[in-house]
């Protein structure tokens, strides 16, 4: 009896390994579980460590409203990092991060605006969005606008999921 136990034991663990190897390795999960990104385009606003200077990133949606330090996310959109620079010291690259995970048709417009500084500004900042595979779609340097400025950096559409027409831009609107 005590040999039937230890065999049925051995069988159960045996058909659990399988069924956890089949689901593992199953092609069409491995697939599905592949193919969605994390972001279809990431908006990437990056400026000179060190600098004690709050950037913020503004993102004008199709219908109207912003995402910004204010509103940080309204589900398909969501603004994953604000950084305050060295002001709040949370980081050793001053980057500010929104995501676009499945957006709408439409115009989208971005702009930056120095929220506060601690110093003179000085220097630049790199504005990049990438799509889902990191390819670069859009890239644009600006100087650092003034204490309480906003900068527009583009107008672009998105059209069945893909970016269409991304121009530089003055555009600017309150966050």
């Amino acid at each position: 009896m005590r040999k039937t136990g230890i065999l049925l034991a051995f069988i159960d663990t045996l058909i659990c390994l399988l069924v956890y190897v089949l689901f593992a390795v199953h092609p069409i999960a491995s697939k599905q579980a592949a193919s969605k990104p994390a972001a279809d385009y990431t908006i990437w606003c990056s400026w000179e460590t060190g600098l004690a200077v709050d950037i913020d990133q503004w993102l004008r949606l199709p219908n109207g409203t912003n995402i910004a330090y204010t509103r940080k996310d309204v589900g398909y959109a969501t603004l994953e990092r604000d950084d305050l620079g060295v002001i709040a010291a949370n980081g050793k690259v001053n980057l500010g991060i929104t995501s676009l995970r499945e957006p709408p048709d439409g115009e989208y417009g971005l702009s930056i605006h120095t929220y506060s500084t601690a110093q003179p500004i000085s220097g630049n900042i790199t504005v990049e969005i990438t799509n889902s595979t990191g390819i670069i779609v859009f890239s644009r340097v600006v100087p650092m606008p003034a204490n309480g400025r906003q900068q527009g950096i583009a107008v672009f559409s998105i059209i069945n999921g893909q970016i269409e027409g991304a121009r530089n831009t003055e555009l600017t609107f309150r966050g």
